[in-house]
């Protein structure tokens, strides 16, 4: 699953997620059916359950009536919608505080490339916005990792976690010395669920 985005200054994206293997284990929280119905009607593929210390996504089957989301698990899907604000991605994750799970969305943020007289230099911001509760911030039980690969440069750091959903985002800067006139970033998709390392 990955999606590509045309950020502003010809700015290009696509992501994928991983998940670290770093939580303590709590109760859960009930996905209930008129959710699940509802994520399956917009979702482009069947979603994915995501389990932190698993090296491969389960498949959300389609006789799953509701679902226990444990603090270690996100489900997973790739959306029909093609808004400029958000990836078409959604994420479910277990929101200790509230009787409903976090319903997240995941947005990209670009600057302009400068050129410093050696290079050119710009940041990419990625962060998570709870679509159910916009303002509210939430640290998530485990992060959400992208990774991200610039086609012609550099980007630092090339894993970057999402630990709590609204603002700030996460940044990471990018680095070209002859990127023409825009410059594809990359997040490659990872279905192992630790951080990826490059």
């Amino acid at each position: 699953m990955f999606a590509i985005v045309r950020l502003r200054q010809s700015w290009w994206c696509s992501i994928a997620l991983s998940l670290s293997t770093a939580a303590r284990p709590l109760a859960g929280q009930v996905v209930t059916h008129a959710d699940l119905e509802r994520l399956r009607a917009t979702a482009v593929r069947v979603p994915v359950i995501l389990q932190a210390g698993k090296t491969a996504a389960d498949t959300l089957r389609g006789d799953v009536d509701s679902l226990r989301l444990r603090p270690t698990q996100v489900l997973v899907a790739e959306l029909r919608d093609t808004s400029h604000r958000y990836l078409p991605i959604l994420f479910l994750a277990a929101d200790p505080h509230a009787a409903r799970p976090l319903a997240l969305r995941p947005y990209v943020e670009g600057t302009p490339l400068e050129y410093t007289g050696t290079a050119f230099r710009g940041s990419i911001a990625l962060g998570l916005v709870d679509t159910l509760q916009p303002d509210r911030t939430v640290t998530l039980p485990v992060p959400i990792w992208f990774h991200l690969s610039a086609e012609v440069g550099q980007v630092s750091p090339a894993d970057v976690p999402i630990r709590h959903t609204s603002l700030p985002p996460s940044a990471a800067a990018v680095t070209a010395s002859a990127p023409g006139d825009s410059l594809r970033i990359l997040v490659q998709p990872a279905l192992t669920l630790t951080p990826i390392t490059t």
